[in-house]
């Protein structure tokens, strides 16, 4: 670690975190698990993407324009929102649609008030602050979203009798599904607040 408090990482350093993915993928293929290709595709991808944005962000630091970090953070919800509804089966409407809503409506409510109230960065839409701060409240929320959609999706494929009888006997659409949508919810909310559990404690802020 240098005096900037950055830690370099050396090629060697970068192989040998890799053999870890590695190791999870052997384990796959000894279980039958058929996660192999998926884990190999993932480390790919994500070394792609980090080299990739490594120099996008270099740019969009340098410029400081409040214009390209709107368009980058709605790229990155855009993003989110596809990975997160990309393996929802037999969805009524595109479920991409309402994660991209959803997503996009609570990390700006949130993160505004993260970085226009708690920490004031000058100026306000500083890069270096507000896009970390939205990253981490989307990866967080895009799996809380996740789980809610594939659960409440699941709920009414098997329930769907249940919804109809509910909806013919005059039953607002809210009605019908709001037990599913409950547990759907609390389907999200679980892992968020597993983690609020331990922060302190096993996870670190920062």
């Amino acid at each position: 670690m240098d005096n900037s408090g950055y830690v370099a990482i050396s090629n060697l350093q970068l192989i040998l975190s890799i053999s870890l993915v590695l190791i999870a993928g052997l384990v796959s293929a000894f279980l039958k698990l058929g996660l192999l290709k998926s884990l190999l595709w993932g480390t790919f991808r994500a070394f792609i993407q980090l080299t990739i944005i490594g120099y996008v962000l270099t740019y969009v630091f340098a410029l400081n324009n409040i214009l390209i970090v709107i368009i980058l953070l709605l790229l990155m919800s855009l993003i989110a929102s596809r990975e997160a509804s990309k393996r929802i089966n037999k969805a009524p409407v595109n479920p991409s649609i309402i994660a991209f809503i959803a997503l996009t409506a609570s990390t700006f409510l949130v993160g505004s008030l993260v970085v226009g109230v708690i920490i004031t960065p000058e100026p306000w839409y500083s890069p270096r602050v507000v896009i970390p701060i939205f990253g981490l409240i989307l990866g967080n929320s895009m799996n809380g979203i996740a789980l809610s959609l594939d659960r409440m999706y699941s709920e009414v494929n098997v329930s769907y009798e249940e919804v109809e009888q509910l909806l013919c006997f005059g039953a607002t659409p809210w009605e019908a599904v709001q037990e599913q949508v409950r547990n759907a919810m609390k389907a999200g909310m679980t892992p968020i607040i597993n983690s609020l559990m331990i922060v302190g404690l096993v996870s670190l802020p920062g």
